[in-house]
């Protein structure tokens, strides 16, 4: 059965690796969920800007092409939005990126190399506290 959820039910990706974006976008494709795909930080903050109110969640790379990189998307969107569950990846130590600040309430850390079944979970587990129907649609 396919799901078909509004078109706010959007969760805005960004990754520059090709085929974790991909395996990303068909992961929450499958919890019936709308993606966003952006492969820079730039590009990811325009998309926020355009579709603030779709977005319920940020599934980021820490470390993308360009100046700005994760942590400066979630500033960007923390400073409208300060309780968008945000999940941050990236293939370096988590130690390398989390200094203790970048790490709030409501955001998780997923370390490359990642499975499509822990990216599932952890989707579904950040989505729960503040959209718990839409959890249950992504379960």
């Amino acid at each position: 059965m396919s799901l078909n959820p509004p078109k706010n039910y959007t969760v805005l990706v960004a990754e520059d690796e090709d085929a974790l974006q991909s395996l990303a976008i068909q992961t929450i494709k499958e919890k019936g969920l709308h993606v966003l795909a952006a492969t820079s930080a730039d590009e990811a903050i325009r998309l926020w800007e355009r579709h603030a109110h779709d977005i319920v969640l940020l599934f980021a790379d820490i470390v993308l092409p360009g100046a700005l990189n994760g942590f400066d998307i979630a500033a960007h969107i923390r400073a409208t939005s300060p309780t968008l569950p945000i999940i941050f990846s990236s293939g370096y130590s988590r130690t390398l990126h989390n200094d203790g600040k970048n790490l709030q309430e409501g955001a998780a850390y997923l370390a490359k190399p990642y499975r499509q079944v822990e990216l599932s979970a952890l989707i579904s587990t950040m989505l729960a506290p503040k959209f718990p129907k839409i959890a249950a649609i992504a379960a």
